[in-house]
């Protein structure tokens, strides 16, 4: 069984230039077009714009075909959330508000399974959740004001796949 692999961080690991755009239409359609336009990642933004996980779902079945990466900027850092985008697809998040080493591991606790992470496992992955563990999934940490010191010495220990910083 070959493992998914996560483009946008393996591009990002292999110092490539990645573009991408922000789709925060809310709407498959809009969505699936975007997709067509060549974008490395396309970032869904379910913080201020009207999406919640099952429109995203949508939105991901819609670009799923194209070579896209989708990335879901989430509302809030609640780990059940959290879980819920992971179930649906997502691989790559953006989440708001992470200003602390302490913030970085509790987030990414919250995207591995037992025994690195809290993430619960239902029946069906029982006996895979080792393996899906491998998977890539990274976090993006959005910082505000005078986190930018804390986001470099969280990006040199690794916890992080890309850096979306506000001024």
């Amino acid at each position: 069984m070959t493992l998914l692999t996560n483009p946008f961080k393996r591009g990002i690991a292999e110092g490539q230039l990645q573009i991408g755009f922000w789709q925060a239409l809310a709407n498959a359609y809009t969505a699936e077009l975007c997709a067509t336009a060549g974008f490395d990642w396309l970032l869904f933004d379910c913080e201020h714009a009207p999406n919640d996980v099952p429109l995203l779902l949508t939105q991901l079945q819609a670009v799923a075909p194209y070579r896209t990466h989708p990335v879901a900027r989430i509302p809030n850092q609640d780990p059940s959330l959290i879980k819920r985008y992971l179930d649906v697809g997502v691989q790559t998040l953006l989440v708001p508000y992470v200003e602390s080493a302490a913030q970085a591991e509790a987030l990414v606790r919250a995207t591995r399974y037992p025994p690195a992470g809290i993430r619960g496992v239902g029946f069906h992955w029982a006996g895979r959740s080792q393996r899906r563990h491998g998977l890539s999934r990274s976090a993006w940490a959005s910082r505000r004001f005078g986190g930018r010191d804390q986001a470099d010495r969280d990006s040199a220990r690794g916890r992080q796949g890309g850096r979306h910083t506000h001024p």
